[in-house]
């Protein structure tokens, strides 16, 4: 990813960083890219990640209602999933160039003409499933030594 970002590519594996080492399980991802860019483009391409997700969750707020949101057939499709997925599928459509963030328009997803072949029926989408990682909850030493280690530095910082 990172090489990617800096206009540099791989096309064997380096066997040393996170996913070779533990490759992200993959899945037809079709279905979900279908749901995610029908719903981008059932809201005008107008709104952002956020946003997008609530509409596809079917999320019941007073802005989704005043947009009539709630009444587009796309409303609600990916309930079935949750939120993180979502996040997971429009930033995987993002890499792949099928969708981009417009930041003068505060980030609304817009399609490419990438989309168009997926949502005609004529391309295969291959997506990962989102790897969560369990954040290990502290022990009561380690929160005690954190809240030493502030009142030290605060400490410190009204000697100097």
């Amino acid at each position: 990813m990172l090489l990617n970002y800096f206009g540099e590519g791989r096309q064997e594996p380096c066997g040393n960083c996170d996913i070779c080492l533990d490759p992200p399980k993959q899945y037809d991802g079709l279905m979900d890219a279908r749901k995610a860019l029908s719903t981008i483009y059932r809201v005008n391409q107008r709104f952002g990640m956020g946003y997008v997700v609530e509409v596809l969750r079917g999320a019941n707020n007073q802005r989704i209602r005043d947009l009539a949101h709630d009444k587009l057939p796309v409303y609600g499709i990916g309930r079935d999933q949750s939120h993180e997925h979502w996040v997971s599928v429009i930033r995987q459509l993002i890499h792949l160039g099928m969708v981009t963030q417009n930041i003068a328009q505060h980030s609304a997803l817009q399609l490419t003409e990438a989309a168009r072949p997926v949502l005609a029926w004529r391309s295969a989408v291959a997506a990962c499933r989102a790897a969560y990682r369990r954040v290990e909850a502290a022990s009561d030493a380690e929160i005690l030594r954190r809240q030493l280690r502030s009142q030290t530095v605060r400490q410190t910082a009204q000697i100097a």
